[in-house]
């Protein structure tokens, strides 16, 4: 849950800068490596104004909106944040949803130069369960990670989606095996589910790891029983 010194609210289009640093240290995951910049050959300044534009839409249920980000302040300032969604919430899938945003944005030509290296890419893919609450891309400032900003948000997450989906019986996460931010969430009870391992070592031009593994949650679980 929420401490008394870390609280946490739903993101707004003024949030913006902070979920591209977000995304950008989420993918990252203690490497260099952005899989997004390396596939259509960005910039720096090129891929913060791309996931700037991207974020801005509005469309629901994918995890590159503004809309599906909640934030954690500490001392009146911005200290981290995490993304749900509840995949195919509109019956679309999130991975078409996003697919077909950044087909907008880059242009078909470059989305049709980019295809060996996004099937490259989809072979770690673990594809997502209809119906189910997706945490991702979480963040905290460095120097803040004790102060219980990923477990804040996590908790606050998980109570608002509930409360939003009372029919809604399962969280899943999916990162790259190294990731240490999500790693914690097995103290509250979510367990392994999946993991891919890509065969070729030529992923890793476009991926931080050849690996990638999915967790679940069960919402039956006491510890996020809801009082009625």
């Amino acid at each position: 849950m929420e401490t008394s010194e870390v609280k946490c609210r739903k993101a707004t289009r003024d949030d913006i800068p902070f979920i591209v640093e977000t995304i950008i240290q989420a993918e990252r995951s203690g490497t260099n490596m952005i899989s997004y910049q390396k596939v259509f050959n960005l910039s720096d300044d090129q891929l913060r104004e791309f996931l700037m534009h991207m974020l801005n839409d509005e469309t629901p249920h994918h995890d590159f909106t503004f809309t599906s980000y909640y934030l954690a302040e500490y001392q009146g300032r911005i200290v981290g944040a995490l993304a749900g969604f509840i995949e195919e919430g509109d019956e679309i899938p999130s991975k078409i949803i996003k697919g077909n945003l950044m087909a907008k944005h880059f242009g078909i030509e470059a989305w049709k130069n980019a295809a060996d290296k996004l099937r490259l890419l989809s072979s770690i893919e673990i594809d997502r369960t209809p119906g189910t609450l997706q945490l991702e891309y979480g963040f905290v400032l460095p120097g803040l990670k004790a102060k219980g900003v990923m477990s804040s948000l996590h908790s606050f997450i998980m109570k608002e989606m509930k409360l939003k989906y009372p029919k809604l019986k399962i969280a899943e996460c999916q990162t790259s095996i190294d990731n240490e931010a999500l790693k914690k969430l097995y103290r509250f009870g979510w367990v392994d589910f999946k993991t891919v391992n890509a065969e070729s070592d030529e992923i890793l031009k476009y991926a931080s790891s050849k690996h990638r593994i999915a967790r679940r949650y069960f919402f039956d679980q006491d510890a996020y029983k809801l009082k009625s």
